[in-house]
């Protein structure tokens, strides 16, 4: 019975888990490779602008470690369907772990953001705005 119980608590936690995932937003805070046209993403008119947080370049990619902080960075907010964010969640390495996708308030209501989940490296620095090498 304890079995069957576990089993039903993590079905019903995964279905929710998944239906917040396509419900919740179809916004994308982009603040450094995902602001690459090769995406094809659709920009929010006029969403451009600073949020409060840590962003790092890490040489070929920025981080952005916390949301909060006294720092800000440079984000761009997109437009996107729920079938793309498994394409995203590979490309920004979430099933290892390297970041996690949470959602967060914006100006234009909530919106994913792709938060670094590793300890960072010793070369990186505190940035405010990224732009791909």
């Amino acid at each position: 019975i304890i079995l069957l119980t576990k089993l039903t608590d993590l079905w019903q936690a995964l279905n929710t888990s998944q239906n917040k995932e396509t419900t919740m937003s179809n916004k994308l805070v982009t603040y450094g490779t995902l602001m690459n046209p090769m995406w094809g993403l659709k920009f929010i008119p006029d969403s451009a602008g600073y949020m409060s947080g840590d962003m790092y370049s890490l040489g070929r990619y920025p981080a952005v470690t916390r949301l909060g902080t006294d720092s800000h960075f440079f984000y761009k907010l997109a437009e996107i369907t729920p079938d793309l964010l498994p394409q995203l969640d590979i490309y920004e390495g979430t099933d290892f772990g390297l970041y996690k996708r949470e959602l967060t308030s914006t100006p234009f209501g909530d919106a994913w953001i792709y938060i670094y989940n590793q300890q960072l490296p010793a070369h990186a620095n505190l940035i405010m705005s990224w732009k791909q090498k």
